[in-house]
Order: structure tokens, then C-alpha cells, then sequence
């Protein structure tokens, strides 16, 4: 079926091909799709604008400015499919892909993405059963972090073994991915949001230490709504109370309790604006 869907991805990829190249093309799409993930929360009605939503926004309809409402719609049909491509299987999609369509044809400067399989199997020798159970118990998560991200394709496995080790990566997972290369930050973004981590994409460069810009994944931002944490707080005891509270403005703090939640709703006649896990359900 993952076949499939980069079938589909491919065929209308190439169909907007016009004047500008592969490479031009990919990267708009990347970089207006990275924005849209991170707006998610604003958008649905979840989390406050703040400086960042106002800068990402600008840039994204700047950006729309250069296509027609056509081509927009196959981008947004493009995101749609890495959504299910992503719902059949965990795997490095946009990588994959980005090699197979020679998207960074004579402007990859010598990139090469790690193949998933490769992939998968340090993640298998790294995170082992022995070592994740501890972690788990103790902290609550694991934090895994990449100093030459890519496309994600470490961190997508990373996931990928927690799961098949019994954990919800979702709960039991952060991280922080780092890239000097701009459409690389992107993409790795965009797979990770999909999938519903929490943690950091960046925009830097590992050995000089140089840093460009930080983007939190949207569970991320939950996260942060309710209190100013540090990353390594229990991130699968948070989850789990936002996955079972209102989020907006006006809320509690994460200890009150669903009962009085109930009774504010029922006093005001509301219900809940948003919750953690459905952030993509109408992208």
C-alpha cells in the first residue's frame, strides 16, 4: 500500500511541474506544508496567536502569492497523502521520495538520505527492550536526538521500534532533530508533526553550534500551553491529561479535575475547543 501512495504522491507532483524545477517545487511545498502543521493548533482554535504564528504566517502567504489556486490544491492533496501514507505505515516517506523523483538533482551537494531500513535497524540495536523499559518507568519517555536529521528517517524508526516495544511514541517520546540544510528541516518537521511526537525540529549547524531557527511540532506547544516546562518534564503523564481536558484559555492547571471541567462546560455552554490527539483529523 506505502507504494501506492508514493505512486499517487509522484503522479501529481509531476503534473505541476512547470517552469520552475523539481527542486523549486518540492521545497515551496515543503516549506508552505511545515507551516501549515505548525499553525494547526492556532487554526483549529486551540492555542492564542502569538510573535511566532504571526511570522510563520506571513511567510506562508507570501509564499501562495507565486502559485495558482490549482496548483494549491494539489499541494494540499500532496499533504493529504503523506497523511495516509503515514496512517499505513511508519517510514521515511519524504525522503524516499525526495531520492527516487531526484528532486536535489545537482543540488544536493553530495546528500544522502539514510535508507529506512538502515535506518530501522539502528534504532533496533540501539533501543532495546532492556534499555527502554527503565527509562520508561523512571522518566516516563525516552528523548532521542539527531544531529544530522535529514528527512527524519532516525527518529521515524526510533518511533517506529518504541511502538513495537509496547509504548506509544506519542507519550513515551522525545526529541530533537538538527540540520543545516533548510528543505531538510522541512521535511523533517512535516513527518514528525504528522505523526504526532513532541519535540524540536532545527534549523542549525551541529558542529559549529550555529542556530537559524527552532520549530516546535504541535504536541510540543500543547505541551507548553499549560505550564512553562523543561523538555524532560513527564511527557506521557501530560499527554495524558490533555488528552482528557479542555484546552483554551481559560482553563485550569493540569490538576483540576474533569469534574469541575464538566461543570464550567455545562455553566457556559461550551465544549471542548480542541484535544491532543485529533490536532490533524481536519488538515
Amino acid at each position: 500500500m506505502l507504494n501506492t501512495w508514493k505512486q499517487e504522491f509522484s503522479k501529481k507532483f509531476l503534473s505541476i511541474i512547470k517552469v520552475s524545477s523539481r527542486f523549486d517545487t518540492f521545497r515551496d511545498w515543503a516549506h508552505l506544508v511545515a507551516i501549515t502543521c505548525h499553525q494547526a493548533p492556532v487554526n483549529l482554535g486551540i492555542l492564542p496567536k502569538d510573535d511566532t504564528y504571526e511570522r510563520l504566517e506571513n511567510s506562508y502567504l507570501e509564499k501562495v502569492k507565486a502559485f495558482d489556486s490549482s496548483t494549491l490544491n494539489v499541494f494540499a492533496e500532496l499533504f493529504g497523502i503523506v497523511q495516509l501514507a503515514f496512517s499505513e505505515a511508519k517510514t521515511d516517506f519524504l525522503g524516499q521520495l525526495y531520492q527516487e523523483l531526484e528532486i536535489g538533482f545537482q543540488k544536493d551537494n553530495g546528500q544522502f538520505f539514510t535508507p529506512y531500513s538502515v535506518a530501522k535497524m539502528t534504532a533496533e540495536a540501539t533501543i532495546t527492550a532492556d534499555f527502554l523499559q527503565p527509562k520508561i518507568e523512571k522518566n516516563g519517555f525516552i528523548t532521542v536526538g539527531e544531529p544530522a536529521v535529514g528527512a527524519g528517517a532516525l527518529l521515524i524508526a526510533a518511533a517506529e521500534v518504541i511502538e513495537e516495544l509496547g509504548y506509544d511514541p506519542r507519550k513515551h517520546m522525545y526529541f530533537e532533530g538538527v540540520d543545516v540544510d533548510r528543505l531538510c528541516f522541512d521535511m523533517a518537521y512535516i513527518q514528525m508533526s504528522v505523526m504526532g511526537i513532541p519535540g524540536r525540529i532545527i534549523h542549525g549547524n551541529s558542529l559549529s553550534q550555529e542556530i537559524w531557527e527552532v520549530r516546535k511540532t504541535p504536541p510540543l506547544q500543547l505541551i507548553e500551553k499549560h505550564e512553562e516546562i523543561d523538555p524532560s518534564y513527564k511527557i506521557s503523564q501530560l499527554l495524558l491529561q490533555l488528552e482528557s481536558e479542555e484546552l483554551n484559555d481559560n482553563s485550569h492547571t493540569l490538576e483540576t479535575k474533569e469534574t469541575e471541567n464538566r461543570e464550567k462546560r455545562k455553566k457556559n455552554n461550551r465544549t471542548p475547543e480542541g484535544r491532543q490527539l485529533n490536532l490533524f483529523e481536519d488538515l
